[in-house]
């Protein structure tokens, strides 16, 4: 049997236009087949949108100034969460006995119900990939407030707020089953889970900067979608990626060292025997040879230790990544044995 997922990230003051980038097409999205439309839940009904840069812009700007006047006069707190970035799916099996549009209009309803239709800026089911999937924005109003904390204080809330997904799924004629209780329930990051849902495999160049207008928060997302889509076989060639850095800066340090011992020889050459000047010319420019040689490559022993520091931060997110995976991967092993146990 598939699940109903739903996942749900908070969005901090700032970052709801880099969220609707990416819902409306505006951000390159490289495993999106560009032949497929997307739709807009519009007047409750689901209304395809076209893949116009221009036109998605003015929609992009729209709902950014609705929300503004939205939040304008809500009570905030300094923590305050700006928007909830909501992510429904279930697995590729599934849609291919439903139809996605049925599925998409009961889910969005649900959206409706449990966060008030006035609350709901934006849904959009994403048809041009792998799997069909809802993202939507939620601006928290609550009572005149901006209060994310009414829904999603703590990890039972959410886990309620799944359980009342399923319950309503369920309710509405969907085969679908609500995930492992037991599992500690978490706010996932929304673009972490859509990666994980598409299996998109990019390269580990990482991103190039979007621009003087792009902030740090939106270019580390940019850096965290590339490293959590990665499969197990992915993680493991970055791990030996990271192995193979490693093993080369002794060798690096070594020649560093070496380079070091030959430039103090000659320095004493110069200081204990006398030399012609033509030999002494000669000597001084080996030598500035040397010391431009020797800080070349302490140039490129200070990158390459920025380059492991950024590994190092980037293999602990892929290790956390590939322990998850294992454990989702085991979890999946054992519902398919206790399947089959149970049909014997």
């Amino acid at each position: 049997m598939s699940y109903s997922i739903l996942r749900i990230g908070k969005l901090k003051k700032g970052g709801t236009k880099g969220m609707l980038n990416h819902t409306l097409r505006l951000s390159d999205t490289k495993n999106a087949n560009p032949e497929k439309l997307n739709k807009r839940w519009i007047n409750d009904r689901w209304i395809e949108i076209q893949k116009k840069p221009e036109a998605m812009s003015t929609v992009r700007n729209k709902v950014v100034e609705d929300i503004k006047q939205k939040v304008e006069p809500l009570k905030k707190r300094p923590d305050s969460v700006y928007g909830l970035d909501i992510l429904m799916t279930s697995d590729e099996k599934y849609f291919e006995k439903v139809d996605p549009d049925r599925w998409a209009t009961d889910s969005v309803q649900w959206l409706e119900q449990t966060f008030g239709k006035e609350n709901l800026d934006i849904a959009v089911i994403h048809l041009d990939e792998k799997t069909p999937h809802i993202q939507a924005h939620v601006t928290p109003a609550h009572k005149g407030w901006l209060s994310a904390r009414h829904w999603i204080n703590g990890k039972k809330a959410l886990s309620d707020l799944q359980d009342s997904y399923n319950q309503w799924m369920v309710s509405k004629h969907h085969d679908l089953k609500r995930g492992d209780t037991e599992k500690k329930a978490r706010h996932t990051d929304v673009k972490d889970f859509y990666k994980k849902v598409n299996r998109k495999t990019p390269t580990m160049k990482l991103p190039e900067p979007g621009g003087i207008f792009e902030t740090k928060t939106e270019y580390k997302k940019k850096i965290e979608e590339m490293l959590n889509s990665q499969d197990l076989d992915t993680l493991t060639a970055k791990s030996a990626h990271l192995d193979t850095i490693f093993a080369n800066l002794p060798k690096v340090e070594e020649e560093i060292q070496e380079l070091q011992k030959t430039i103090r020889w000659q320095k004493e050459q110069l200081k204990n025997y006398q030399l012609g000047g033509s030999d002494k010319d000669r000597l001084k420019r080996e030598i500035n040879a040397l010391e431009e040689s020797n800080k070349l490559l302490k140039n490129q022993s200070k990158q390459k230790e920025m380059k492991i520091i950024e590994l190092e931060k980037q293999a602990r997110v892929l290790q956390k990544e590939n322990k998850e995976m294992k454990i989702k991967l085991g979890l999946e092993k054992e519902i398919s044995y206790t399947q089959g146990m149970r049909m014997r």
